[in-house]
């Protein structure tokens, strides 16, 4: 009964307070998530970390072989950092050919410092390939996990819409 659990508030409250990584329930878990789908749906993703990205700074127009400076300003609105480092990818798609692609793996950041409930700006030197043709391109943002066989696309805070296929959100065009 939700009288019993306070509408999920105690709990909620509970997992800020600690930091909580993940939730555990002892109880008849399929029928507080049917009596509780709201507060559950909040409380998945609060628990850990919860990455949205805030906002892109970088300039509008870019020469190929050069370096870019991009500024990627990252919120965690979970209740944790991350413990695990995850991959960054940066694509450029061409806005006129989505064939024409470049992804290029960003080891300089470092999503374990994007701390809870602050807006972390990541300074990225961005090295743009030298044989890019000129053009108007599409910058996506990945975070991944390279696992033995395959690799895992961490899933942002952000709207579908504007994810590709491939786990890119589009982030703006130079």
């Amino acid at each position: 009964d939700n009288d019993t659990w306070h509408d999920g508030f105690h709990l909620a409250a509970a997992m800020r307070e600690a930091h909580g990584t993940y939730l555990g329930f002892h109880g008849y878990a399929r029928e507080w998530l049917a009596e509780n789908p709201v507060i559950a749906r909040q409380l998945a993703n609060e628990c850990g970390y919860w990455y949205f990205i805030k906002g892109v700074e970088v300039s509008p127009a870019a020469r190929p072989g050069t370096v870019l400076p991009l500024t990627i300003l990252w919120e965690n609105r979970g209740v944790a950092p991350a413990y695990h480092r995850y991959g960054l990818t940066i694509r450029l798609t061409s806005t006129h050919d989505a064939d024409r692609r470049y992804d290029m793996s960003v080891p300089e950041s470092d999503n374990r410092t994007w701390l809870p409930q602050r807006v972390t700006a990541e300074r990225i030197p961005l090295r743009l390939p030298a044989g890019l043709p000129a053009g108007t391109y599409a910058i996506g943002i990945r975070l991944e996990e390279k696992q033995a066989l395959s690799l895992k696309t961490i899933q942002l805070g952000m709207c579908d819409d504007r994810m590709d296929g491939d786990g890119f959100f589009t982030a703006c065009i130079i």
